[in-house]
């Protein structure tokens, strides 16, 4: 009786052991994919032996691991049909990014025409257009710009953000 307890317990924890290993395993993968487990530490007790093992409750998607480095406002979005950038003294400037991930300078509102429109104004109010794109103050006091989606489900893209420093 007592050496199948054993066996047991032996066997348990070779189980937990190779639950372990592959968690792992998994989790550096997917780590390199911007996904974090959350493992919590579960200690139960069989057959007069303690047993400790990392029980997964959790996968969260890490928002600060994929996004483009070059200064854009809309960094997070790697799908985006266009790059915003927040330029000197307060300008606006909207890129166009093609299918090769090449920019041309579509939109450029300055601080002055900005600073026309009251913050916040009564109604949303369009900024500047070009290409497709659009600049507008909002309600709330934000800025958003509207323009292509690049994808065929995605008609328009739509990026609201709080402001650019002046």
């Amino acid at each position: 009786m007592m050496l199948r307890k054993l066996a047991l317990v032996a066997l348990l924890i070779a189980v937990f052991s190779l639950t372990l290993v592959v968690s792992v395993s998994s989790v550096s993968a997917q780590a390199a994919a911007c996904w974090e487990q959350i493992f919590e530490e579960v200690t139960i007790q069989f057959g007069g032996q303690t047993i400790t093992y990392d029980k997964h409750v959790d996968t969260v998607f890490d928002n600060d691991c994929l996004r483009i480095e070059d200064g854009r406002v809309n960094n997070h979005d790697l799908a985006a049909g266009g790059a915003i950038y927040c330029g000197e003294g307060g300008t606006v400037s909207v890129w166009d990014i093609g299918i090769l991930g090449e920019g041309d300078l579509i939109l450029a509102v300055s601080p002055r025409d900005i600073a026309a429109v009251p913050n916040p104004p009564e109604v949303n109010t369009l900024l500047g257009e070009a290409g497709g794109f659009r600049l507008y103050r909002l309600t709330s006091g934000e800025l958003q710009v509207n323009g292509p989606g690049i994808y065929s489900t995605d008609p328009e893209y739509v990026f609201t953000w709080s402001s650019c420093p002046a």
